[in-house]
């Protein structure tokens, strides 16, 4: 049977001993265990990087929105410009 997203896995990883120390102590300045703590940051990374990536997608559609608005504005001055031109020429 296939396991659910949700259901536990057993993990077994090697830390280096200066981040076992570093983890332990953010676990107990959240008053999480150690296994929470490293649940919570692993998480917040995905978190992290899924609203970086939407981020930079909005921040693109938006830089590109802009850069039509201002060639649109500048082809319409363009427009009004060669107008007057020829208003000047018929004259």
């Amino acid at each position: 049977m296939a396991r659910k997203p949700t259901d536990p896995v057993k993990l077994q990883l090697r830390l280096t001993e200066r981040l076992r120390r570093l983890l332990t102590q953010a676990a107990k300045d959240q008053q999480r265990s150690l296994n929470a703590e490293i649940l919570f940051r692993l998480d917040q990374s995905f978190l992290r990087q899924n609203f970086s990536a939407l981020m930079r997608e909005h921040i693109e559609n938006a830089s590109t929105a802009a850069a039509t608005k201002a060639a649109e504005q500048v082809a319409q001055q363009l427009r009004q410009q060669n107008r007057g031109n020829d208003n000047d020429k018929a004259s």
